[in-house]
């Protein structure tokens, strides 16, 4: 696994001597106790609800009013982003780049002589104890993940996990995946238990995963690879083999989608046992909402294939608490009609996938 820069410290930067480790979720805690008290943090107190389906009562996905993702700024403009990402203006001026602000450097991972990643907490967290990994020097977020990437993530998600905590690790890849900054990063998140198995339905949805993310169409479908992070064996082989999967999908999204010549966008997803990749054609979703004299849009990024949705405003989050009244939307789509009761329930969410066929469900 990646090796963590030594530094002697009582404080954040911390040192460690590789990943994974048991000591890091300790010394996340310390550097957002230094984080606080630096006044850095633009923190909100998560207050999730339960969005159901009124029918037969199924939890959808947890809803958060998170007022603080307002204050984030954007560096990447809507469709273009290709024609930005290699600009040297952008990397220079990346927020992601050292020297980082007092109390917000957890620690740095190196990858070689000359790469490593900085993790380092977010500035505008949607759960509390939110990080980033973040490369240096400078990466284009399209970029694609490498091997040793793809193995620091699986350190981190490793060190995170445990009998107290759940961790979820994921990265928001081109202009419609719900991405905000140009700079390589990888957002990871632990919540406590049980808070994480109530909030994270979908990911434990046997019946959710298996319909839905092994169902193939002529053209695009979901990549869901599950595996053993506690196997010895499994785990030699497994940066590799997760790997030679993201490759492979996303090296056949590119050759039929002629539309989209320099790259899909996607979300990638790893939890504790299982990688998931969503292709993705819009960053949000967009609520018509017949008092409102424009539309209300809710940006979508990897957190609600996962089960939760962050809306960043009263008015936001009262439109989609309202979602299981809309019936009429386009959705990702699906060959097989047995799945169409299914999609009704989780609509929402695939509406901002790729559209290829529009698929209504029924009157209530």
């Amino acid at each position: 696994m990646s090796k963590i820069e030594e530094k002697e410290a009582d404080g954040p930067p911390f040192g460690l001597q590789n990943i994974p480790s048991r000591n890091l979720v300790d010394f996340v805690l310390k550097t957002r106790d230094s984080a606080q008290k630096a006044s850095y943090l633009v923190e909100y107190t998560p207050q999730p609800i339960e969005i159901k389906d009124e029918q037969n009562e199924k939890i959808i996905f947890a809803l958060c009013l998170a007022e603080n993702l307002l204050k984030k700024p954007t560096a990447i403009p809507p469709k273009t982003q290709e024609n930005q990402s290699k600009s040297e203006n952008v990397a220079k001026n990346s927020p992601f780049l050292p020297p980082f602000a007092k109390g917000s450097h957890v620690c740095s991972i190196s990858l070689s002589e000359n790469i490593k990643y900085e993790l380092i907490l977010n500035k505008f967290p949607v759960w509390p104890n939110h990080l980033l990994c973040v490369s240096n020097p400078y990466v284009n977020q399209t970029d694609l993940l490498s091997k040793q990437e793809l193995s620091m993530l699986l350190g981190l998600l490793e060190s995170f996990d445990s009998d107290d905590h759940e961790s979820i690790i994921f990265m928001n890849s081109g202009a419609e995946s719900g991405a905000t900054q140009l700079h390589r990063h990888v957002h990871c998140l632990f919540i406590k238990k049980p808070v994480s198995k109530k909030l994270l339905k979908l990911s434990n949805d046997d019946q959710y995963v298996n319909e839905l993310f092994n169902e193939k169409n002529k053209l695009f479908h979901f990549l869901k690879v599950d595996f053993d992070l506690q196997s010895k064996q499994t785990k030699l082989n497994l940066p590799q083999l997760l790997h030679d999967e993201y490759i492979k999908i996303l090296d056949k999204w590119n050759t039929v989608d002629l539309l989209a010549p320099k790259g899909v966008s996607y979300n990638l997803v790893l939890l504790r046992n299982t990688m998931i990749i969503i292709p993705r054609k819009e960053s949000h979703w967009v609520f018509h909402d017949k008092n409102e004299n424009d539309p209300v849009r809710i940006a979508i990024n990897a957190l609600p294939f996962v089960g939760v949705v962050f809306a960043d405003t009263k008015l936001g989050f009262e439109c989609v608490k309202k979602i299981e009244r809309m019936r009429d939307k386009t959705v990702y789509p699906v060959l097989f009609l047995r799945l169409v009761v299914l999609i009704k329930n989780i609509i929402f969410l695939l509406s901002c996938t790729k559209k290829i066929f529009k698929i209504k469900s029924g009157p209530k």
